[in-house]
């Protein structure tokens, strides 16, 4: 009886969440919510072949300056300056 009755919550639960999110997309203006992932998506995937390009760049430079251009942007690339933050924070 127990197992009967939790699984009929968890179906319920279920359900309530489900409707709830169809119901906040209804109501979304068009195109926003989901969106706004997608482009940040797409510009962190950027961001992740600019650096490696950069890196594969730099192995171009002297012994001394490509290993540390390479340490800076690994340390840019796993966390890149945000507007609030002008240089990574990263100690590398």
């Amino acid at each position: 009886m127990n197992v009967l009755v939790g699984f009929l919550i968890a179906i319920v639960t279920a359900a309530l969440a489900i409707a709830a999110m169809l119901f906040v997309r209804r109501r979304a203006p068009e195109g926003s919510y989901f969106t706004t992932y997608d482009a940040s998506r797409a510009g962190a995937e950027t961001e992740a072949v600019l650096v490696a390009q950069q890196i594969e760049t730099v192995q171009f430079f002297n012994s001394q300056a490509s290993d540390e251009l390479t340490a800076e942007l690994v340390c840019h690339g796993a966390r890149p300056p945000t507007p609030t933050r002008r240089t990574s924070q990263l100690v590398c």
